[in-house]
Parts: structure tokens; sequence; C-alpha cells
């Protein structure tokens, strides 16, 4: 999962860039007519920086844990980013007009579900380590 978080969140950082592309060619009017838009959609667009920034730290310095619960447990906060990724793209384009933002929340829910899993897998065993 290391390489491919690397991967993914290097890749999502230039899809960041292109959305940043996008709303400057693009969304200027609509920005300029109303400011819930440029809020909405300034904020997915930050949502898209923050996954790609987690999975390129992820990708530098993720370990991967050895067999058991923990490995499970990394595998599933890795999981759930990775589809994060899918949902704030979507919230980008998709999100902006809608008053709850379905799409926003249960990308920034699994970011941090992920995060959650991955801190369990690791927190013990830190701690053991640094025993030793």
């Amino acid at each position: 999962m290391k390489k491919t978080h690397l991967i993914l969140g290097l890749l999502f950082f230039i899809f960041f860039l292109g959305t940043g592309q996008y709303m400057h060619f693009r969304l200027q009017e609509a920005f300029a007519a109303k400011d819930s838009l440029r809020y909405s959609v300034r904020a997915n667009h930050i949502y898209i920086l923050l996954v790609a920034l987690l999975n390129i730290v992820l990708g530098l310095y993720v370990v991967p844990r050895p067999g058991g619960w923990r490995r499970v447990l990394q595998n599933l906060g890795s999981g759930s980013i990775v589809v994060s990724m899918v949902l704030v793209s979507l919230a980008f384009f998709l999100d902006t007009a809608q008053p709850n933002r379905p799409f926003t929340s249960y990308g920034l829910f699994l970011v941090l579900a992920g995060v959650i899993f991955h801190f369990i897998s690791g927190a013990r065993s830190q701690r053991c380590e640094r025993e030793h």
C-alpha cells in the first residue's frame, strides 16, 4: 500500500492543481453571482488537497504491520482513505448545489475513519518498540 498511497497522492495533487485551474477559468462568473457556491466549491477544493497530502504522507512513512488484526486495521484505514479520494472528487463537481453535501460528508468521514484505523493499528506497537 505504501507505493500505492504515494502514487495516488501525487496524482491526486495534480488533480488538485487541475481543479484550481477549472475554478479559475470556468467558475469565475458563477462565483461572482453567488458567494455560497464559491465557498462550497473552494471547501471541496481544499478537501482534495487534504486527501492528496494525506496519501503522500502515508506513501512516505507508513510501515506495513505484521499480519493479524493490526494489518487488517491498517488495510481498512488505507482503503478508507483511497475511497475517500473518489468521494471528494465527486463532491467537487456534484455537491456544490446540494445543502446536505453527501459526497463531502461521506468522503471526510472516510478520511477520519482511515486515520483512526491507522492510529489504532500502530499505537500499541510503537509504544512496545520504544520500550525495547
